[in-house]
């Protein structure tokens, strides 16, 4: 037979495995191991709230949603906490005034669905509702100053120090609000069902309020009424009182039963020294509510503020925006309340950005000093500044009008004044 040669054996190692096996399988292991370590590192990420999964991850915004809408501040009328939102780029290698992106790329979280309310917006103020979270995103809709009790998606995103919340604007419209300007939403009580029939108007109401109101007290005494509208925050309350018992000064506070309701403690020390009227609950435009509504929004706040404080508020009634006609007039003098309007508003509610200080408001009141003068101020602060102007010109406000001779009333001696 053929000579058939005699091949050396494979080499194997100890264990009799070919080297070229156990390589494969080495680098195998170590692929294994990599894999592991990616997937462990994904999820921590995850966790921590760096990436979200389907329609949770960071949106693709096209060139429209994008371009700054300096047109359209988020609180029309003033500076915005969310203009601030997006650092300036610092970088060398960046042209000028180019801001890098990776500076105010949004972070996204999820959080319980909740209900809240608009906070912090003036009175004739929108908030604006955008595209995505940050003022780079164009405006979609708008909520009004009162806004209140509308649902969230429970998305949160961060954009640089600021946050925002995914929320539902009336209509189904979805779009991200800049959550400062947002705060948990507190039921308002319902108002107290009328009695059948209304309550007869007050023998001390005069009838020069019946079917018309008061921009002034009718007198020929130097006298003024200072007048405080308390339907926002009470920021300016802890110097206003400190002033008005510091001098020694009477004053009348027109509440809603909102602001009855977030403060409490407030309400019930500023009933326990002066008379407080009747401002509405939710203080809206009257000429725009059925009568059955106006009868609600006042003998609901008539039963807030007197369950809080234990006063009442007839007879004085203040129309929020000073929104009146003779039908609102006429429903309001039937529910026993006379309107108190004012002879000049001091503006302070416009706050420094509104381009008012101390000394304008000072002076508003000055001109237009007379007999029988009636001041409308406010309690709260600017919304966005911050400023408390009514409170802090208020000191000089009372020293100037003294130093003219003039003394000052609340309205329930006006009415006896008037009666006279």
């Amino acid at each position: 037979m053929p000579f058939a040669p005699t091949l050396p054996p494979a080499p194997s190692g100890p264990s009799g495995t070919p080297p070229g096996v156990r390589r494969h399988r080495r680098i195998a292991s170590i692929v294994a191991v990599v894999a592991v370590v990616a997937v462990a590192s994904l999820a921590a990420a995850y966790a921590a709230g760096w990436f979200t999964t389907g329609d949770h991850q960071t949106p693709i915004v096209e060139p429209d949603d994008h371009t700054p809408d300096d047109t359209a501040p988020d609180v029309p009328g003033g500076t915005t906490p969310d203009d601030t939102d997006v650092a300036p780029d610092v970088s060398d290698d960046d042209p000028p005034g180019q801001r890098d992106d990776a500076a105010v790329m949004p972070r996204y979280r999820q959080e319980p669905r909740a209900n809240w309310d608009v906070t912090g917006v003036a009175a004739g103020d929108v908030l604006n509702v955008r595209t995505g979270p940050g003022t780079n995103y164009r405006v979609v809709t708008t909520l009004a100053h009162d806004a209140a009790a509308f649902a969230s998606t429970g998305r949160i995103a961060g954009v640089g120090d600021q946050l925002w919340r995914e929320i539902i604007a009336p209509g189904a419209t979805t779009g991200w609000v800049n959550a400062a300007y947002l705060t948990s939403h507190r039921p308002t009580a319902a108002p107290k069902p009328p009695a059948p029939s209304p309550s007869p108007a007050p023998a001390q109401l005069p009838a020069s309020l019946r079917g018309a109101e008061w921009d002034h007290v009718p007198t020929s005494q130097k006298v003024v009424a200072l007048t405080f509208d308390a339907g926002a925050n009470a920021d300016g309350v802890p110097s206003i009182l400190r002033t008005l018992e510091a001098t020694n000064t009477p004053a009348t506070f027109f509440l809603t039963g909102r602001w009855t309701e977030n403060h409490p403690e407030l309400a019930r020390r500023i009933a326990a020294r002066y008379p407080v009227g009747n401002h509405s609950i939710t203080h809206p435009h009257f000429t725009k509510l059925t009568d059955a509504q106006l009868r609600a929004e006042l003998l609901g706040a008539e039963a807030t503020i007197k369950e809080v404080t234990g006063s009442s508020t007839r007879p004085f009634f203040r129309f929020p925006y000073g929104d009146r006609d003779t039908r609102t007039i006429g429903l309001v003098n039937d529910a026993g309340y006379g309107s108190f309007r004012w002879t000049v508003d001091t503006l302070g509610w416009k706050g420094t950005s509104g381009g008012m200080t101390t000394t304008t408001v000072v002076d508003r009141v000055m001109g237009t000093a007379r007999p029988g003068q009636i001041v409308l101020l406010h309690v709260g602060s600017h919304p966005t500044d911050r400023s408390t102007l009514d409170a802090d010109a208020l000191p000089r406000i009372i020293e100037q009008l003294r130093a003219r001779g003039y003394r000052f009333i609340t309205l329930t001696e006006a009415l006896a004044i008037a009666s006279d």
